[in-house]
Protein backbone atom coordinates (compact mmCIF):
# COMPACT_ATOMS: atom_id res chain seq x y z
CA UNK A 1 0.00 0.00 0.00
CA UNK A 2 1.83 3.19 -1.38
CA UNK A 3 0.99 6.47 0.64
CA UNK A 4 -0.40 9.86 -0.67
CA UNK A 5 2.94 12.46 -0.86
CA UNK A 6 2.00 15.33 1.43
CA UNK A 7 2.54 17.93 -0.91
CA UNK A 8 -0.36 16.76 -2.95
CA UNK A 9 -2.80 16.62 0.04
CA UNK A 10 -1.35 20.10 0.85
CA UNK A 11 -2.53 21.00 -2.93
CA UNK A 12 -5.88 19.38 -2.92
CA UNK A 13 -6.53 21.23 0.40
CA UNK A 14 -5.61 24.74 -1.16
CA UNK A 15 -7.81 24.12 -4.23
CA UNK A 16 -11.42 23.08 -2.04
CA UNK A 17 -10.24 26.40 0.07
CA UNK A 18 -10.11 28.61 -3.62
CA UNK A 19 -13.08 26.37 -4.65
CA UNK A 20 -14.86 27.66 -1.63
CA UNK A 21 -13.90 31.38 -1.65
CA UNK A 22 -14.72 31.39 -5.50
CA UNK A 23 -18.02 30.34 -4.90
CA UNK A 24 -18.58 32.42 -1.97
CA UNK A 25 -17.76 35.18 -4.14
CA UNK A 26 -19.73 34.23 -7.13
CA UNK A 27 -23.06 34.09 -4.74
CA UNK A 28 -22.31 37.55 -3.08
CA UNK A 29 -22.17 39.03 -6.42
CA UNK A 30 -25.15 37.44 -7.92
CA UNK A 31 -26.64 38.43 -4.70
CA UNK A 32 -25.79 42.12 -5.13
CA UNK A 33 -26.73 42.38 -9.36
CA UNK A 34 -29.81 40.71 -8.73
CA UNK A 35 -30.86 42.97 -5.95
CA UNK A 36 -29.35 45.91 -7.14
CA UNK A 37 -30.57 45.98 -11.09
CA UNK A 38 -33.60 45.34 -12.98
CA UNK A 39 -37.21 44.82 -11.87
CA UNK A 40 -36.87 43.97 -8.49
CA UNK A 41 -34.47 46.76 -7.46
CA UNK A 42 -37.16 49.14 -8.96
CA UNK A 43 -39.92 47.61 -6.60
CA UNK A 44 -37.66 47.88 -3.57
CA UNK A 45 -36.88 51.26 -3.96
CA UNK A 46 -40.37 52.10 -4.12
CA UNK A 47 -41.17 50.35 -0.85
CA UNK A 48 -40.65 52.72 1.71
CA UNK A 49 -40.34 51.69 5.77
CA UNK A 50 -39.50 53.07 8.98
CA UNK A 51 -36.06 52.30 10.12
CA UNK A 52 -36.23 50.35 13.70
CA UNK A 53 -33.34 49.57 16.23
CA UNK A 54 -34.20 46.80 18.71
CA UNK A 55 -32.27 44.16 20.62
CA UNK A 56 -32.51 41.37 18.03
CA UNK A 57 -35.50 43.14 17.26
CA UNK A 58 -37.43 41.65 20.03
CA UNK A 59 -37.85 44.86 21.21
CA UNK A 60 -38.25 47.05 18.40
CA UNK A 61 -37.84 50.90 18.83
CA UNK A 62 -39.36 52.66 15.74
CA UNK A 63 -37.85 55.97 14.24
CA UNK A 64 -38.94 58.47 12.56
CA UNK A 65 -36.31 57.70 9.81
CA UNK A 66 -38.01 56.32 6.62
CA UNK A 67 -35.44 54.37 3.89
CA UNK A 68 -36.73 52.47 0.97
CA UNK A 69 -35.96 48.58 1.24
CA UNK A 70 -33.28 48.65 -1.78
CA UNK A 71 -30.78 50.75 0.62
CA UNK A 72 -31.77 48.88 3.54
CA UNK A 73 -30.69 45.30 1.81
CA UNK A 74 -27.97 46.27 -0.24
CA UNK A 75 -26.50 48.07 3.27
CA UNK A 76 -27.39 44.15 5.33
CA UNK A 77 -25.69 42.27 2.47
CA UNK A 78 -22.19 44.48 2.81
CA UNK A 79 -22.04 44.52 6.25
CA UNK A 80 -22.06 40.74 6.36
CA UNK A 81 -19.54 40.90 3.56
CA UNK A 82 -17.39 43.42 5.30
CA UNK A 83 -18.01 41.19 8.34
CA UNK A 84 -17.50 37.71 7.38
CA UNK A 85 -14.21 39.00 5.55
CA UNK A 86 -12.47 40.49 8.76
CA UNK A 87 -13.41 37.42 10.65
CA UNK A 88 -11.22 35.44 8.08
CA UNK A 89 -8.49 37.60 8.10
CA UNK A 90 -8.31 37.42 11.69
CA UNK A 91 -8.55 33.66 12.01
CA UNK A 92 -5.70 33.27 9.28
CA UNK A 93 -3.26 35.83 10.72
Amino acid sequence: MSQVPQGLLGRIAAGAVSFTVLTYLIAIGLALGLVTYGQFAVQLENIRVHFFTGVFFIYPIITPITVDLLLLTDTCIIIYVDCSDFDNRVKLV
